[in-house]
């Protein structure tokens, strides 16, 4: 019998971010930036500033979007602990594309999303970009390991993972940004992660005699096919 479990982890995905040199910062001290372009009328920083602080919020934005669908997703993953009867035959048997939900598969995109976050709202916007690429790799994982019954309930549009945003494109690991307040959105992060139970925590499993079940799986579909006749 196949494993009733699918790990997001064991996708492995090859890095598609390339990281150049264009669009770094010279200084990494935001702040001095700002006022070196005050200070001197140095039209260039100020505008190097501005266009760093735009792919920031840019980004932000990004960011919070992708962890309110994730969040919307885990929450149908999530309400398939208290449907195991209309899937859990097909579980058992093995059936391709079935396996137990596990909401807690969503962790590690939101920890990837949410440092990004927090990377860029302390002025890191380089390292900001490179731990969304690796939120972009953590959700395409999650996301093909969803066992089919959790699927076919997820709304075709929030199953396609985005392309790697363009504000993305060309940011140096090293550039930096402006800082900036926490976006109130990053919630929906904190709520994924805050779903720890494990699909043998649900009570409405743990009474289930699972070897005698399977056992008497072939034996009911014998009646069935013998009442069909």
């Amino acid at each position: 019998m196949r494993s009733l479990q699918k790990d997001p982890k064991a996708t492995n995905r090859v890095s598609g971010r390339a990281h150049t040199s264009g669009g770094q910062l010279e200084d990494p001290a935001s702040e001095k930036l700002a006022k070196i372009g005050k200070v001197t009328g140095n039209q260039a920083v100020m505008s190097q500033l501005g266009s760093a602080e735009g792919k920031r919020d840019e980004l932000l934005a990004f960011i919070c979007q992708r962890l309110k669908i994730v969040n919307e997703i885990q929450q149908v993953e999530l309400a398939e602990y208290d449907k195991q009867e209309e899937w859990f035959r097909e579980v058992a048997k093995g059936e391709s594309g079935f396996h137990l939900p596990d909401a807690t598969r969503w962790h590690d995109t939101a920890s990837f999303y949410m440092q990004a976050a927090q990377a860029m709202c302390a002025g890191n916007l380089g390292r900001g970009a490179d731990l969304i690429e690796k939120a972009q790799e953590a959700e395409r994982a999650a996301m093909e390991s969803v066992p089919h019954q959790v699927e076919s309930k997820i709304m075709p549009a929030k199953r396609k993972i985005p392309e790697q945003p363009e504000a993305a494109v060309g940011v140096a690991s090293g550039a930096t940004c402006p800082t900036k307040a926490r976006p109130m959105d990053l919630k929906y992060g904190e709520e994924i992660l805050a779903v720890i139970a494990e699909l043998r925590d649900n009570p409405a499993l743990q009474n289930k005699d699972y070897g005698a079940w399977w056992e008497g799986l072939e034996e009911e579909e014998e009646e069935e096919d013998g009442a069909a006749g």
